[in-house]
């Protein structure tokens, strides 16, 4: 029996777990009526409980049919995919979803703030000059 690594590229979960954060912040504006200009003000913990507590489908409701970047909509796509494929497929993104959660709770455990938003995320990664 294989697991999910053995069915995703370490590139393509990597990606979606990207694209399941950005999903995720999404899903909680949305939920909170926050205009995009804030995002940054979003806590970590609220993206990071929504990774597990909502459905692939509530994270992809609202969104565009299509993305400027081209990165961002081909990785949209294979979420989709993987979201409405079921099965096997549906468990690599219950998976993905417990190291989103894991991930952000681990970088909100870092911040010297008391509750980190995705604006001290943004400002960490553009501080660290991370490649794109």
């Amino acid at each position: 029996m294989g697991g999910w690594k053995e069915l995703i590229e370490v590139s393509v979960g990597e990606r979606l777990i990207e694209i399941f954060a950005a999903l995720a912040a999404h899903a909680v504006a949305v939920d909170t009526f926050l205009p995009a200009s804030e995002l940054k003000t979003l806590p970590l913990s609220a993206v990071a409980g929504a990774a597990t507590s909502k459905q692939d489908f509530e994270l992809l409701a609202g969104l565009p049919d299509t993305f400027a970047d081209e990165r961002d909509d081909i990785a949209v796509k294979v979420f989709r995919l993987y979201a409405y494929k079921g099965g096997q497929t549906s468990l690599q993104l219950l998976r993905l979803s417990t190291e989103v959660r894991h991930t952000l709770t681990v970088l909100a455990a870092r911040e010297a703030v008391p509750a980190p938003t995705c604006g001290d995320i943004f400002r960490q990664a553009d501080q660290a000059d991370l490649p794109q």
